[in-house]
């Protein structure tokens, strides 16, 4: 049996590990931590009792290759989708909900559209003309989507209200900052597609979706070694021969899949390799932080399983207790507040006292709770940022160095730094493998 070293065992090293598995391949997979996950990971909270997500992770129906891979590793029931689109939104003391009808895309939001409260009557049909272009005309990529939605017309309130959040939520920036050809994809193929954007939330922690594939794995010849640190890629005239190991062990290979952050790439490979201009170039590639917060009540605070607020210092805000629908009687709320650049810098005490209190602005049931536990969990290189000309240095699968090749959210996917960007990754390079 062929063996494949896959370096990295988040979503898009365990997706090719998987793959290959399947295909009579013996692979390997080498993770510096615990456990699988990477930043899709999680970890045992000791004084709340239960696994918790390094980070907030949701699907859409559009997803359709994660969706593939959790039904193939036996995980599909660790998910569940919207029957159809629903967005609960808070403002203030108002609440509304965007819903999807039952009709084609893009005519399906369109009734909603019309009557969303939040927005004067020519803000929303602002909105409406800017759709038609999105599906009809070619998005550049060296404009901003704001640029580019100021040229279809598209109203500042619009764009704060509507067109921002969803940017943000999905390409983790603003829409001054991401170029248009990213975030017109995102909405192409997700919102403007009938149910494509269909919501699916984790009903369990990702640390049981990665059992599974650990599990999988190991009953198709696979195998995983976790807390083990690779320190090496071994490359000789420019073929890899294998991996050497922080024990000073080396692993003879002539495939390996480096399936990590650029940043963690460049210090594996020889001098001379990351100096090529294919790897230096990865190195211009900027990323975006996100900041979670997780809050422990002693009382339930919140009815919905998430609203995205407008108008407020919050963002997104998921109720895991209602979601997972088990686990200890505390009510468990995430904050989650991607682009988060002016939230990066300040202390976990600074981010706690503002969020509480935007949140108890939002949800009135928080000042009569009693915060039991808090966390902040910063990530500063969450995603790639989708800038313009950002695209472009998004590095391709096979590399110049022949048996290595590259699976990550921050290759050229086509996709941005999602779960689906990542599974998509590790199928490309399980298919150059084979």
């Amino acid at each position: 049996m062929n063996r494949v070293v896959i370096i990295g065992g988040g979503m898009a090293g365990v997706t090719a590990a998987c793959s290959l598995a399947t295909q009579g391949m013996r692979a390997l997979v080498f993770e510096r931590a615990p456990r699988l996950g990477g930043q899709a990971g999680s970890f045992y909270h000791r004084g709340m009792n239960e696994w918790v997500d390094y980070g907030q992770h949701v699907l859409m129906r559009s997803c359709t290759r994660t969706i593939e891979f959790l039904s193939q590793v036996g995980a599909a029931d660790g998910v569940c989708f919207q029957k159809r689109l629903r967005i609960p939104l808070i403002y203030g003391s108002r609440k509304s909900v965007i819903t999807s009808m039952p009709l084609p895309g893009p005519l399906h939001l369109l009734p909603n559209l019309l009557r969303y409260r939040h927005l004067p009557l020519p803000q929303r049909l602002s909105i409406i003309r800017g759709v038609l272009p999105l599906l009809l005309r070619r998005i550049p990529e060296n404009a901003t989507f704001a640029d580019w939605l100021s040229k279809h017309g598209q109203l500042p309130r619009a764009v704060t209200a509507v067109w921002d959040p969803i940017c943000v939520a999905t390409l983790n920036e603003h829409a001054r900052v991401v170029s248009a050809s990213a975030a017109g994809a995102v909405f192409k193929k997700g919102f403007l597609t009938s149910h494509g954007a269909d919501l699916g939330l984790f009903t369990v922690s990702l640390f049981h979706i990665f059992e599974r594939a650990r599990s999988f794995l190991r009953d198709h010849g696979g195998k995983v070694q976790a807390s083990s640190l690779v320190t090496r890629i071994l490359v000789k005239r420019g073929r890899v021969t294998g991996i050497e190991l922080d024990s000073g062990k080396r692993i003879e290979t002539g495939s390996v899949i480096a399936a990590i952050p650029p940043h963690n790439l460049h210090s594996l490979l020889p001098g001379v390799v990351a100096k090529d201009e294919y790897f230096a170039a990865m190195s211009n590639i900027p990323f975006s932080p996100i900041v979670n917060l997780h809050l422990w009540f002693d009382r339930p605070v919140m009815e919905e399983r998430f609203v995205i607020a407008i108008d407020s210092p919050l963002q997104a805000v998921f109720n895991l207790t209602e979601i997972h629908k088990e686990g200890p009687q505390a009510s468990h709320l995430v904050i989650s507040q991607s682009a988060a650049n002016e939230w990066i810098g300040k202390t976990t005490d600074e981010i706690k006292q503002e969020l509480i209190v935007a949140l108890s602005e939002q949800l009135p049931a928080v000042t009569r709770a009693r915060v039991l536990a808090a966390l902040v969990i910063k990530h500063r290189k969450a995603t790639i940022r989708l800038a313009p000309g950002i695209e472009a240095l998004r590095p391709q699968s096979i590399t110049p160095i022949d048996g290595l090749l590259l699976a990550g959210d921050y290759t050229a996917t086509g996709w941005p730094s999602t779960l689906e960007g990542a599974v998509r990754s590790g199928l490309t390079a399980a298919r150059n493998v084979m």
